[in-house]
Formats: structure tokens, C-alpha cells, sequence
């Protein structure tokens, strides 16, 4: 046979590896999950909790919801583990259940973090109109919005390590707020007023009132207002399952990220939000004025803030204001990159345009970020209207997609337990095994889905303040979008529930692998495909070439 090369000079092999990158290592993954446990729905919404239900409703329901969120985490974790995937919650969904229910899946992940990304940049509005009062939240967006893009066009690990050094920044802010909080309790303020359980005696189980209701229905309204809050407060925990397909070691390194989701709810959700139950009255004016959106006056929009200015301690409310910030800008900056991969996962699974594939030569998906940021401009919102109302329905529909993502995680996980059965694979030969699964999955599908069908209560109360029509529509539209997902998937590719006894249960993830290309050899090191000079938007091979040593046929 003859050559069809020419000399073997001219030839070489380039091996390159397929889209996002294992870059991140096991201390950045921890700090992830850490940092994705702290956000807006506990600096701020908390505030609201308080002020409606009262301290022992509060700390109930952040109870509650912690279990429920310890029964997702270690369902994924368990997934996570043994079966790695690039493609994300989607991937599993597909797998394991129904390629509808991966459609579905994977635009909810990613209609949520779109959703978050101006939520969180308000949330940064509200913090710093504690100082700059006439100034609209816009003008905030714009600029801590163009800062996040930019960080996320970048290699992953820069992006893990920024999360890394904000992770811990918030760690010690969240710890020293609590241990302020404690002190004002105790009577260490400069009045040396002792508060101790003093606001637990009165209304710690608070009726909600304005609504028409009466009695234990007035009560249970108070405790299920904390209930809906709390989910928001802990949506974003499970984010450092998008993570999983770039981390190093994932068999090792998942499993001690997810162990130590029981502390982190422990440690930040719940000894924080009794911290702050001990430490600000319900009906403390401050915290009022913050939660009816009059964001102009001196306790700010955080009740943690609001501790310390109501103890008439000088100076450490405007640094308390000040530290918050990491935790809603390290938020929003985790929300686009978790768009982005969600996006690039549908992509990989042909279920989004293939443009959002590709990526940038440090396996960055480039035009998923793109995409992904576009919808920053949702906050600009509140150039036209009321920052307080436009974060509450920004809030709405964040709650209800949250709580889809923890569903289709559990779905996912019933499916992945099925299919092992159904093969005769024992749970004792699992790398990671969740305490309490698949039972605490159970209870927190059961949970979840009540909180999903009921987050739009109040707007059938017999008295409700605000638009009934608006909180409908913000409850509910995420579950619109998810149906008809699902329903369009099911209707054009005519797609088919997985069976148990045929599921690919392979523990290595496919797409690891690299492919070796034949191209010819060119005067620089790497090829480039975009105009030089782009930075980020240049694409290039890798620079591990070997001669090859002629090819026949």
C-alpha cells in the first residue's frame, strides 16, 4: 500500500483534552461548598423570617430544612462518588431516569442561576445603600457585574481560588458575627443591657398577622413563612455538585466535601440564625423598616447588621456591612460560573446549541459564560422599580427552582438506587455510603415538593398586602418552565424511561478520555483558531506533541 503522508516531518500528534479541565483540587472544592452554604438568604432574608414567625419558628425551620438538605447532599454524594459525571445534575437525571427529566433538569439548574446572579447583585445594592442611600442599585450591577464576568473567562483554578480566599473570609466574618451577637445578648454592648432568652419569651412562636387568619391557622402560616425562607437560605448548597466534573481525585475528594455538610449547616445555618434570635427583637424597628424595603435609615438590610447598630456599638456596623459584601458578590460571582457549566452540560448532551461546547485554552467555557452573564441585566429592574420589591420577587421564583433542582437531584438518586438493584451491586461496595439513604431521601423528596406546591400560600390568605397575581405568577413560573420542558422533550424525541436493569452504572466518567488528533506541524508551539491578541477567547491544542512516525495505508 502506499503512503498517503508526506515526510514524517510534516506530521504530528497532539493529544487534547476534551472540554473542562480537572484543575481544582480537594481544598478548593471544600471551600466551595463552604462558601456555596453562605449567601443572601442568610445575611438578609432571615431578617424577614424573624420579624413574621418570631425567633422559635425561625431556628425551627432552619432545622427542618437542614435535615432536608443533608438528605440531598448525601444522595448526590453517593451519585457523585461512584459514578462521576461532567454533565452535571442533567447528566444524572438522563442517566438514570428519563432523558426528558434531564432536559427539564438542566434548564432549571440553569434558569436558577441566571435568576440568582441579579438577585445576589441586589442584595450587594441593598448592603450599600446602608451608605450610599441616593444611589440607584443599577449602578452597582453594572460595575460588580462586569468584575464577575471577567473573573469567570478565566482557568478554573483562578476561579477556585478566588472562591477559596472569599470561602474563607466568610468563614471568619460569619464567625465573628455570631460571636457578637452572643456578647450583645449577654450584655456586652456599651448600655450593658442583658438580653439573654428575654425575646424567646414572648411570640417565639409567632401568629402572623395582617392576614385574616385566626388561631393554630395563624400560627402555622408564621412557622411555614420561615419554612419557604429557609429554602431560600440554603438554595445553593448542592453547588458544589456542578464542581464535580473538574475537580481532581473526584473519588476521594466528593466524598469530604460532602461529609462535612452536616457541620456546615450546624456551624453557619443554625448557630447563626440562634445567634441572631437571642440578639434582635422581632419587632425591633430597625428591622421593620429593613424588611418593608425602607432600606433608608441606620441599621442597614441585614438583621446581623442590625444587632450590633440596636446595641449602640459604634463603628462595627458599618464593618459589618462592609465584610457582607464578600458573601453576596462570592455568591454571585459562584451563580455565573454554575450557569455556565450547566449550560455547557446541556450542550455536551445535545440539548442546547453546540456553540455553548465550546472552550477556551484553559477549558473554560467561553460562550456558556457569555450567555450566562446576559441575564445580569435583570437587576437593572431596579432602575424602574422598588429595590425591596424587586428582590422579594426575584426571591419567589428562586425558591421554587431551587427546590425543582433538590427534586430532580433525589429522582436522579431513586434512579441510580433502582439500577443498582435491579444489577444485584450491594450498598457495601459503594466508595461513599449517605447515613439514613435512601429513607432521609425520602423525607426530603416528601418535604421539598410540599414546599414547591405551597410557596405561593400567602397569596391565598384572605388579606394579602401586595399583588396576589404577581406572587402567583413568581412562585410558579419556574414550575411552568419545568413542566413544559419536560412535556416538549417527551413529545419531540419521544423519549423513554431508562430501565433500572439496563442503566450504565460505569464508575469512570467517559468523558476523561483524550483524544490523540493528526495535524500538521506549524512554527508555533500551539495552534490557534481566533485572532491572537484575544486573551481568554483564544483557543488552543496543548503543548504535549510527539513525531509520528509515518502513517500507511
Amino acid at each position: 500500500m502506499g503512503q498517503i503522508s508526506p515526510a514524517t516531518d510534516d506530521i504530528r500528534i497532539t493529544n487534547v483534552a476534551k472540554g473542562l479541565q480537572r484543575h481544582l483540587t480537594a481544598n478548593q472544592l471544600n471551600m466551595l461548598a463552604f462558601s456555596g452554604a453562605i449567601g443572601t438568604g442568610l445575611i438578609i432574608g432571615t431578617g424577614s423570617s424573624l420579624q413574621n414567625s418570631g425567633p422559635g419558628n425561625l431556628v425551627l425551620a432552619f432545622l427542618v430544612m437542614g435535615l432536608v438538605v443533608q438528605g440531598v447532599m448525601t444522595a448526590l454524594g453517593e451519585m457523585a462518588t461512584n459514578c462521576p459525571m461532567k454533565k452535571g445534575f442533567a447528566g444524572y437525571a438522563t442517566r438514570f431516569v428519563d432523558p426528558a427529566l434531564g432536559f427539564a433538569t438542566g434548564w432549571n439548574y440553569f434558569f436558577k442561576y441566571i435568576v440568582l446572579q441579579p438577585t445576589n447583585l441586589t442584595a450587594t445594592g441593598l448592603l450599600l445603600q446602608y451608605w450610599f442611600k441616593h444611589l440607584n442599585v443599577g449602578i452597582w450591577i453594572a460595575v460588580f457585574g462586569t468584575c464577575i464576568v471577567f473573573l469567570n473567562i478565566f482557568d478554573v483554578k483562578y476561579y477556585g481560588r478566588a472562591q477559596l480566599y472569599l470561602g474563607i473570609i466568610k468563614g471568619i466574618v460569619m464567625l465573628m458575627m455570631i460571636i457578637a451577637c452572643i456578647v450583645v445578648s449577654a450584655g456586652g454592648g456599651p448600655t450593658n443591657e442583658k438580653i439573654g432568652f428575654r425575646y424567646w419569651k414572648h411570640d417565639a412562636f409567632k401568629k402572623m398577622d395582617g392576614t385574616g387568619l385566626q388561631g393554630g391557622a395563624a400560627h402555622f402560616a408564621a412557622f411555614w413563612y420561615s419554612m419557604v425562607q429557609a429554602t431560600f437560605a440554603y438554595t445553593g448548597v448542592e453547588i458544589v455538585g456542578a464542581s464535580f466534573g473538574e475537580v481532581q481525585n473526584p473519588k476521594k475528594s466528593i466524598p469530604k466535601a460532602i461529609m462535612m455538610t452536616p457541620y456546615r449547616i450546624v456551624c453557619v445555618y443554625i448557630i447563626g440564625v440562634f445567634a441572631l434570635s437571642i440578639s434582635v427583637a422581632s419587632n425591633n424597628d430597625m428591622l421593620l423598616a429593613a424588611v418593608n424595603a425602607k432600606t433608608k435609615h441606620d441599621g442597614g438590610a441585614s438583621p446581623f447588621v442590625i444587632a450590633v447598630a440596636s446595641a449602640g456599638i459604634r463603628h462595627l456596623p458599618d464593618v459589618w456591612n462592609g465584610l457582607l459584601l464578600v458573601f453576596t458578590l462570592s455568591a454571585a460571582n459562584a451563580d455565573v460560573y454554575t450557569a455556565a457549566r450547566t449550560l455547557h452540560g446541556l450542550s455536551k448532551d445535545s440539548q442546547a446549541p453546540k456553540i455553548f461546547n465550546g472552550t477556551n485554552k484553559w477549558g473554560v467555557p467561553i460562550w456558556a459564560v457569555g450567555m450566562s452573564s446576559i441575564f445580569i441585566c435583570i437587576g437593572f429592574l431596579n432602575c424602574v422599580s422598588s429595590t425591596g420589591a424587586v428582590f422579594n420577587n426575584l426571591v419567589n421564583v428562586t425558591v421554587v427552582l431551587g427546590a425543582l433542582n433538590w427534586l430532580n437531584i433525589l429522582l436522579a438518586y431513586f434512579g441510580w438506587y433502582r439500577a443498582r438493584r435491579a444489577q444485584g451491586k450491594s450498598r457495601n461496595d459503594l466508595t461513599y455510603r449517605g447515613v439514613g439513604q435512601p429513607y432521609l431521601g425520602i423525607f426530603s423528596f416528601c418535604m421539598t415538593g410540599l414546599v414547591i406546591v405551597t410557596s405561593s400560600y400567602q397569596a391565598w390568605l384572605p388579606i394579602f398586602p401586595v399583588s396576589r397575581a404577581i406572587k402567583i405568577v413568581t412562585c410558579y413560573v419556574g414550575l411552568g418552565a419545568y413542566l413544559f420542558n419536560i412535556t416538549l422533550c417527551k413529545l419531540l424525541k419521544k423519549t423513554k424511561r431508562v430501565n433500572p436493569a439496563e442503566a450504565d452504572l460505569n464508575e469512570e466518567d467517559e468523558d476523561d478520555e483524550v483524544l490523540p488528533v493528526v495535524e500538521p506541524v506549524e512554527t508555533e508551539d500551539t495552534r490557534k483558531i481566533s485572532p491572537p491578541g484575544l486573551g481568554p477567547f483564544s483557543f488552543e491544542l496543548p503543548q504535549k506533541t510527539q513525531k509520528a512516525p509515518g502513517l500507511r495505508t
